[in-house]
C-alpha cells in the first residue's frame, strides 16, 4: 500500500498538529523533532491528506512511497517542502507535484546540483527589488501592468527591472525558454 511522508513546521503547539494528524490518520506514525512534526501516513495520497495540508500551518506531503528503504528520503523531502511552504514559496498542493516536486527531490538527493542551478540562473540577482519584481511578473502571468499594480511601481520601473534581470543573468524574462529557467531558478533559490 505504501506510505506518504508528511512534515509540519508549527511555530508553537506541536501537540495540536500531532492530534490533528492522528484524528484523520489513526494509523500514522509520528515523530516530533526540533524542525517539526514528521509523519508517515498510510498511502495512497487521498483527499483527506490534502485537506489536512490545507488545515495545518507549514505542512507538506511527499508523493506516495512504495519502497520502505526510501521512507527516510521521503521524510527529508517532506521536510524540505514544508520549509518552502512555511517561507511562502509554494503551497502544499503545488509542492506535491509539478516542477517543485522535481526540485524538492533534487534538493534532497543532490543539494550541490540544486545550488549550482540556482547560481547559474538567478544567482546574480542580489537586488531584492529586482527579485520581487521578477516574482510578481511570473505570479501575474507576465503582465507588466498587473505586476506594476501588485508591487506599487510604475510600468516603466517594472520594465527597467526586468531588463536588469536580463543584463545580470543573460536570461530574458520576455523569452519563453528563459522564463522557464528563471522560474525554476527562483524555486530552487526558495528551497535553498
Amino acid at each position: 500500500m505504501g506510505a506518504i511522508a508528511a512534515c509540519a513546521r508549527p511555530r508553537d503547539l506541536p501537540h495540536r498538529v500531532e492530534a490533528a494528524i492522528q484524528q484523520d490518520f489513526p494509523d500514522a506514525l509520528l515523530l516530533r523533532r526540533d524542525d517539526g512534526v514528521h509523519a508517515l501516513l498510510p498511502g495512497p495520497v487521498t483527499e483527506a491528506a490534502l485537506r489536512l495540508a490545507d488545515r495545518l500551518p507549514a505542512f507538506a506531503l511527499a508523493p506516495l512511497e512504495l519502497d520502505p528503504e526510501r521512507l527516510g528520503a521521503a521524510l527529508r523531502e517532506a521536510a524540505l517542502a514544508a520549509a518552502a511552504v512555511e517561507a511562502g514559496a509554494t503551497t502544499a498542493a503545488d509542492a506535491l507535484g509539478g516542477s517543485f516536486r522535481l526540485l524538492v527531490r533534487l534538493a534532497s538527493e543532490q543539494p550541490g546540483e540544486l545550488r549550482r542551478f540556482a547560481a547559474s540562473t538567478v544567482g546574480p540577482l542580489e537586488d531584492a527589488a529586482v527579485v520581487e519584481t521578477l516574482e510578481a511578473y511570473f505570479a501575474h502571468d507576465c503582465n507588466m501592468n498587473a505586476t506594476a499594480t501588485a508591487i506599487y511601481a510604475h510600468r516603466h520601473t517594472v520594465a527597467y527591472r526586468l531588463e536588469r534581470v536580463h543584463e545580470l543573468t543573460g536570461l530574458s524574462p520576455f523569452s519563453q525558454a528563459d522564463r522557464e529557467r528563471l522560474g525554476l531558478g527562483l524555486k530552487a533559490r526558495a528551497l535553498l
